[in-house]
């Protein structure tokens, strides 16, 4: 029986390896946890919570509005995200981060965007930045109550509105760093015998 060399063997092993992490490895999908209605039909404020049943840590977090209409306008809202941890952020409030317009439509909170709300137009359709950074959920559990939350600062009950539809989602796709590509090893070739020894 032919036995292959240990280099061979080496280098096989670590190429099957590396094909191996390759096919098993997957990226983290965002996983859809879909709201409620939530409505605020005079001053105060109005929660609509999801339940997130699955384990595992934050690595991400965004909030989609499908759609969502006030009577006077956003000005006199604030919109915040809470976590099961107790963590608050403002997607925007009714100072610094105030926005304008009677309503919102497909329009994403998400960490990655280029533009914040603020800089944005009503009824602010595609994909902003928070007024706060998603970022400060990253590290907790995901497993728990997550609350959306609507405070009308207007003493008129004439700005009543609602979010018809809102999704959550936990943990967008991350691609895996693709492997490095193995180097084999040189292959040894024998040292050639001189042509100059003279055999005795």
């Amino acid at each position: 029986t032919c036995a292959l060399p240990i280099w061979y063997r080496k280098y096989l092993i670590f190429t099957i390896a590396v094909l191996s992490f390759a096919c098993l490895t997957h990226p983290v999908r965002a996983t859809e946890y879909a709201g409620g209605v939530l409505q605020w039909p005079a001053y105060g404020q109005y929660t609509n919570d999801v339940n997130v049943p699955d384990v595992g840590i934050v690595t991400s977090v965004s909030v989609f509005i499908e759609d969502a209409q006030t009577y006077m306008g956003f000005d006199n809202n604030a919109m915040m995200l809470t976590s099961p941890q107790g963590t608050t952020r403002y997607l925007f409030d009714t100072a610094t981060y105030k926005i304008s317009g009677k309503s919102l439509y497909l329009t994403h909170f998400i960490d990655s965007a280029s533009k914040i709300i603020t800089d944005g137009v009503p009824p602010y359709p595609g994909s902003y930045r928070p007024g706060e950074s998603f970022s400060t959920f990253n590290g907790q559990s995901m497993t728990g109550t997550w609350t959306l939350a609507v405070y009308n600062n207007a003493l008129s009950t004439s700005n009543a509105g609602e979010v018809t539809t809102w999704s959550l989602f936990i943990n967008e796709p991350v691609p895996p760093t693709p492997p490095a590509t193995p180097t084999p090893p040189p292959i040894p070739f024998p040292t050639p015998m001189s042509p100059w020894i003279i055999l005795q």
